[in-house]
């Protein structure tokens, strides 16, 4: 099974850290973020394809052509925002195939991601304080953990579960035309807004993440590390 890793953003918030290095191979624990994500991966999950642009050479130095026993590939994205970089992999995905993909810059469960893998399609979620809720995708979910609609960075979110950055869709999601959000990006989270209205998409509601946005973000996980 294939995953996209998207790497191409700047990671702004996490200036001046990132100033010469992209975001995805900022470390804790003695190692990058990527190895970390990486190291969560199922073993189902057998090739990546890595969609980089802000330092992607760095990226590319880094990973090499196989990175934590996975063949990789490289194509190059765009800093308009996760919509467009995702677009960037499609030639790497055949007509009808399910795949994964994942934010590089985000600390993920190993158990959450088994279990994602269980349904056909998923999407990743966890709960959070109310006040990082708004900085979000929000989903809404049916009684049976469908997700039947989702919001990015609502100004006033109706639930303290959000989206994280791990999802299995097939190759349906790059037919959907992207959609402006009012800041200017173009999110995934918009386009996966289409794809749950002809999918069943469920949320897997793993424990709380803690955040990755912000330098202090890193200096307390090198403590928990």
């Amino acid at each position: 099974m294939k995953i996209v890793i998207l790497a191409a953003g700047k990671g702004t918030r996490m200036l001046p850290l990132t100033q010469f290095t992209p975001k995805p191979l900022l470390r804790f624990g003695s190692q990058a973020i990527l190895d970390h994500v990486f190291k969560a991966l199922p073993a189902a999950i057998d090739e990546a394809i890595i969609v980089i642009n802000y330092l992607g050479e760095q990226i590319k130095d880094y990973c090499g052509a196989s990175f934590h026993g996975r063949p990789i590939n490289y194509v190059e994205g765009q800093t308009k925002g996760t919509g467009f970089d995702l677009l960037a992999a499609r030639d790497y995905i055949g007509a009808g195939e399910r795949f994964a993909i994942a934010y590089a810059d985000e600390v993920f469960n190993a158990d959450s991601l088994k279990k994602c893998l269980q349904h056909k399609y998923s999407w990743l979620c966890f709960p959070v304080a109310p006040e990082r809720a708004r900085q979000s995708g929000i989903p809404t979910l049916d009684e049976f953990g469908k997700i039947i609609g989702v919001v990015e960075k609502p100004a006033n979110p109706a639930t303290n579960i959000v989206l994280n950055g791990f999802m299995v869709v097939n190759s349906d999601i790059f037919s959907y035309n992207l959609v402006p959000h009012p800041n200017g990006e173009y999110y995934l989270t918009d386009i996966m807004a289409n794809l749950i209205k002809n999918y069943d998409v469920y949320a897997v509601v793993g424990p709380e993440q803690p955040g990755l946005t912000r330098p202090e973000d890193l200096e307390n996980l090198n403590k928990y590390y």
